[in-house]
């Protein structure tokens, strides 16, 4: 696992803030997403599951990004992990995590269906939420929380 700082603003936190707040998760489309990140990742995008924790001055949020790896026939989870404590903020990439559940393997007629289509959005597969959004402690399937606390694993040892 690997982490990677890539800074955001607080004006970009704090809309993030608004689409998910404390204590939740929110199931969103890529251009959902109130952030600048790399156009090369979010055009892989197919959902981005949004988890934020914590109260007062400490806040951890994390963009979990479901990235289509046709290459790879699978759709990855990439990590954004955003921490708001005391007025500073700190954020970047996880790349190369090893939770349970990172790598979900649709099948090869998910990626024959989606090639150039762009359906990729709305394409139903394991992965994703039930739910748009809720409280956090009632986010399924589990790898998004892996992927929160791997996140934030890593940038504590960064």
């Amino acid at each position: 696992m690997k982490f990677v700082p890539y800074s955001i603003n607080f004006e970009q936190y704090e809309k993030l803030s608004s689409v998910c707040p404390a204590n939740n998760f929110y199931v969103a489309a890529p251009g959902e997403v109130p952030l600048t990140l790399p156009p090369t990742l979010m055009e892989k995008a197919v959902k981005c599951v949004i988890l934020s924790s914590g109260g007062g001055l400490y806040i951890v949020t994390v963009v979990n990004i479901l990235r289509a790896d046709s290459k790879g026939g699978a759709v990855d989870q990439e990590p954004f992990i955003a921490v708001s404590s005391s007025g500073i903020l700190s954020s970047g990439f996880v790349h190369h995590g090893q939770w349970v559940g990172r790598s979900v393997y649709p099948g090869g007629q998910f990626f024959v269906a989606v090639r150039g289509s762009g359906i990729e959005q709305y394409y139903p597969y394991i992965g994703v939420p039930d739910k748009k959004s809720g409280s956090i402690l009632e986010i399924k399937p589990d790898s998004h929380t892996a992927a929160f606390w791997a996140a934030l694993q890593a940038i504590k040892q960064w």
